[in-house]
C-alpha cells in the first residue's frame, strides 16, 4: 500500500484508517505479505493489533525488528494460499522482496527455497482469533488464492484491500473481475484504487479511486471491498480524503512556485556575480612584468605578493560562486520536478472529487 511522501500522494492505508475509525486498541488487521512491516507499523501506531504473515526469512527478520515495540503483534513466518501445506516451493527475487512469491511470474525469481503455507482461516483458528476488522493482501500472483482462504461467512472484515498487477495475476489467470465477483457474492461493495506505472525513479502514479467498475481495464492498483451496508460511509470517507488531498496539493504547488521564484532570482544574481568576478580576475595586473629598476624591485615585490593573494582569493571566490550556482540550478530543477509531481496528484484528485 502506498504511503505519503513529501508531496501529497494518495495512500490506501490513510483512507482505510479514516474509514475504519476504530477506537485505539479495538481493531485487528491481518497483513498478508507484510514484507518488512510498512503497513503493519502504520496500523500498530494507531493502536491496532497486527497479525502479519511473511514467509521470506530475511523480510521476516526485518519485520520482527520493525514490530518489536508492539508486543501484542502476532508475526507468522508462513505463506498464505488456499491450502495448508508444509515445504512448499517459494521463489525469491534478487531484484526486489516484493517479487518473492509461491508462483513464478518474473524473470528475476531465480532462487528456490521451501516454506510452510497456510489458509487464513486455519491460521486464525489455531491462534483463537475470532474477529478480523481489516484484511490487507499483497503477495503478487497469489492474491486471489489467499483471499479465498478466508471463510467470509465466519469472518466479516469491515475492509478488505487486495493488490493487483496484471502481469503477475495473469500467471494464474486471475483478473480484477474474479476478485470482485468473489467479494460481491459475499455481500461486499467494490472500489478500485487505480495506479499506472511511472518513471523508475518516481514510482507509480495515482489515477483515481472510485466505485468498481471503471470504463477501462485497470492494469494495476488496489481493489478495496467494504460491506454493502457501509458503502456510503466509505464513499464519504473517500470524498473527504480526496478533498484534503486537493487542498494539500494546491498548497504544495503554491509553496513550490514561491520557492522556485526565490531560487531563480538567486541564480540570476549568482550568474552576474560569477561574470563580474571572472572579469576582475582577467583584468588583474600581470605579476610577471619585471621591475624597471632596483629601487622599484622591493616595492613591486610587495605589490606582486598582494596581487597574487588577490588573484588566489578571486579564483576561490569564483569557484565558490560557481558551486553555489550549480547547487541553486539543481534546486530549481528539483523544484520544477516536485511542482509537476504535485500537479499530477492534483489532476486526478480534482477529477475524482
Amino acid at each position: 500500500m502506498t504511503s505519503t511522501k513529501a508531496h501529497p500522494k494518495f495512500s490506501e492505508v490513510t483512507l482505510a484508517l479514516r474509514y475504519l475509525k476504530a477506537p485505539l486498541g479495538s481493531g485487528v488487521v491481518v497483513d498478508v505479505g507484510a514484507s518488512q512491516g510498512q503497513v503493519s507499523k502504520t496500523f500498530a501506531r494507531h493502536g491496532w493489533r497486527c497479525v502479519s504473515f511473511e514467509p521470506a526469512k530475511d523480510s521476516f527478520e526485518a519485520l520482527e525488528r520493525e514490530m518489536g515495540e508492539w508486543p501484542d503483534a502476532l508475526l507468522i513466518p508462513k505463506a498464505v494460499t488456499d491450502q495448508t501445506r508444509q515445504d512448499v516451493a517459494f521463489y525469491r527475487s534478487a531484484q526486489s522482496t516484493g517479487l518473492h512469491s509461491l508462483f513464478r511470474f518474473h524473470e528475476s525469481q531465480g532462487e528456490e527455497t521451501v516454506v510452510d503455507a497456510t489458509r487464513l482461516d486455519d491460521a486464525l483458528d489455531e491462534r483463537d482469533i475470532a474477529g478480523v476488522d481489516a484484511l490487507i493482501i499483497d503477495i503478487g500472483a497469489g492474491n486471489y488464492r489467499a483471499l479465498r482462504s478466508l471463510d467470509l461467512t465466519r469472518f466479516r472484515p469491515r475492509l478488505v484491500a487486495v493488490a493487483y498487477v496484471d502481469e503477475r495475476s495473469s500467471v494464474l489467470g486471475d483478473t480484477p473481475s474474479d476478485l470482485v465477483r468473489h467479494m460481491t457474492g459475499h455481500g461486499y461493495a467494490a472500489f478500485i484504487s487505480e495506479w499506472r506505472a511511472g518513471a523508475p525513479d518516481s514510482g507509480d502514479v495515482f489515477v483515481r479511486c472510485a466505485p468498481y467498475p471503471v470504463p477501462h481495464h485497470p492494469g494495476r492498483g488496489w481493489l478495496v471491498f467494504v460491506p454493502e451496508d457501509d458503502a456510503a460511509t466509505f464513499d464519504e470517507a473517500l470524498t473527504s480524503y480526496l478533498a484534503q488531498l486537493a487542498a494539500d496539493a494546491l498548497d504544495t504547488v503554491d509553496q513550490l512556485q514561491r520557492s522556485l521564484r526565490r531560487s531563480r532570482r538567486q541564480a540570476r544574481k549568482l550568474r552576474t556575480s560569477v561574470r563580474d568576478q571572472a572579469l576582475r580576475l582577467a583584468q588583474a595586473p600581470d605579476v610577471a612584468t619585471p621591475p624597471a629598476s632596483a629601487a622599484e624591485k622591493k616595492r613591486n615585490a610587495r605589490m606582486m605578493r598582494k596581487v597574487r593573494q588577490d588573484q588566489v582569493k578571486l579564483a576561490r571566490k569564483v569557484a565558490r560562486l560557481e558551486r553555489r550556482l550549480v547547487a541553486v540550478e539543481q534546486r530549481v530543477k528539483r523544484g520544477s520536478v516536485w511542482r509537476r509531481a504535485a500537479r499530477k496528484v492534483l489532476k486526478p484528485v480534482r477529477s475524482s472529487g
